[in-house]
């Protein structure tokens, strides 16, 4: 049966009068022919998903044989390990077998000894009673020694061993020692050839004699100890205490003052500057420094400027030129900082933790002074004119602590 659309023409020709039949026949010749078609698609898409169904089967197939591999090399590792912790468990057990075996060997030995030496023990037994209940009449118990004065006796008096005597030799013959002559000292006039001549000895030493040390003059009054720069003595400390306090109303931001007033002790670092509550021309601290390794300045001495501690938080984190403001000793270096233009000049040694700072003004001389330890240091400033000067501290570094005396 032809399909084709190109036969209908011929058969319209043939039977012009059947057009209705024809149609119909063509309809169901058509219909059958799409039904063909259809099948033919059907059987193609099927032959697609059976290669589709055999690729993934060939896939999965493969991937479980790979599993299966994986698992049997698996399986063989274990045995394996199986095996050796069987071989080495067999070989622990060995080990503390034979262990057992040679405890139990060596307990046995000690067993016989110990029933060795108890059948020894009971046969000593048995001989020492045997000793003892049958004495022999032969045998003679002696008897203890008894003291009677000088004399040792065991039954009959013994007389005492006979004393030693040493023979008597005759003395040494003393040999006389010849006395020598006095040697007489050989001095020549000067460098030339003349003989020497002989000088008698004399009692002089030939060290030279120590001149007398000088009587140090002992001061009597505070301005005479001033003018020949003598040491406070301790009785005299107490001329140089301090009447007033740390002024909490003049010091900076960077300090706690404690103790009614007398200690003064810095809790963070910049610059602080604190003055006390009565001006004066003297007085006497104890200083301590920080443990830190920042060694900055710690000047003690006295100002008349009672504004110099008011630095604001900014500024007392930035230089501060506090040498221009009064007369300082920079106990932290021991150098000398002033108005009259010293700006860490030489002086002494530094400080260390607690050592005692005096300071002095002679009111009569205008000259200032410190004292370390009660020890003079010397005149550090002449010419200070100014007059009602107050104690002032001014550091840097947290933990200095400043207290009177």
């Amino acid at each position: 049966m032809d399909c084709d659309g190109g036969d209908r023409a011929g058969w319209n020709e043939v039977s012009p009068t059947t057009d209705n039949t024809q149609d119909r026949d063509y309809d169901t010749q058509k219909d059958e022919c799409m039904m063909l078609d259809g099948e033919f698609k059907m059987s193609d898409d099927e032959d697609e998903i059976d290669d589709l169904h055999s690729g993934f089967l060939r896939d999965a197939t493969q991937e479980l044989a790979v599993a299966r591999r994986q698992l049997e090399e698996q399986e063989q590792r274990f045995l394996d390990a199986k095996k050796v912790q069987q071989h080495a468990l067999q070989s622990t057990i060995k080990y503390f077998g034979s262990v057992e075996r040679k405890l139990e060997a060596q307990m046995d030995h000690l067993n016989k000894q110990h029933t060795r030496y108890e059948e020894q023990e009971a046969r000593l037994g048995e001989l020492l009673t045997k000793a003892f209940d049958e004495p022999n009449d032969n045998t003679t118990i002696p008897k203890c020694p008894t003291t009677s004065g000088a004399a040792t006796t065991t039954g009959d008096a013994a007389s005492p061993p006979p004393k030693r005597t040493k023979t008597s030799e005759p003395p040494a013959a003393i040999v006389p020692i010849r006395a020598l002559p006095a040697r007489k000292a050989s001095i020549r006039p000067d460098n030339s050839d003349h003989p020497a001549i002989d000088v008698a000895p004399t009692n002089q030493t030939s060290k030279k004699t120590k001149a007398p040390a000088k009587e140090r003059r002992v001061p009597t009054t505070r301005r005479d100890a001033f003018e020949h720069g003598a040491d406070i003595a301790d009785h005299d400390r107490a001329a140089y205490s301090y009447p007033g306090r740390w002024d909490v109303a003049r010091c900076g931001h960077f300090n706690t003052i404690s103790n009614d007033g007398r200690i003064m002790v810095t809790d963070k670092h910049g610059w602080n500057v604190v003055l006390g509550s009565e001006p004066a021309d003297r007085f006497s601290v104890l200083v301590k420094f920080p443990s830190s390794k920042q060694k900055n300045s710690v000047a003690i001495g006295l100002t008349s400027d009672t504004s110099l501690c008011r630095l604001s938080r900014e500024e007392a984190q930035q230089p501060f030129g506090f040498n221009e403001r009064g007369w300082f000793l920079n106990v932290q270096l021991g150098k000398l900082c002033s108005k009259a233009g010293h700006d860490n000049a030489r002086y002494t040694q530094r400080f260390h933790t607690g050592d005692r700072l005096t300071v002095e003004l002679d009111p009569a001389t205008r000259r200032m002074s410190f004292y370390k330890n009660g020890k003079h240091l010397g005149v550090a400033y002449t010419d200070v004119h100014e007059t009602k000067m107050y104690p002032v501290v001014i550091s840097y570094d947290k933990g200095v602590k400043v207290s009177f005396e």
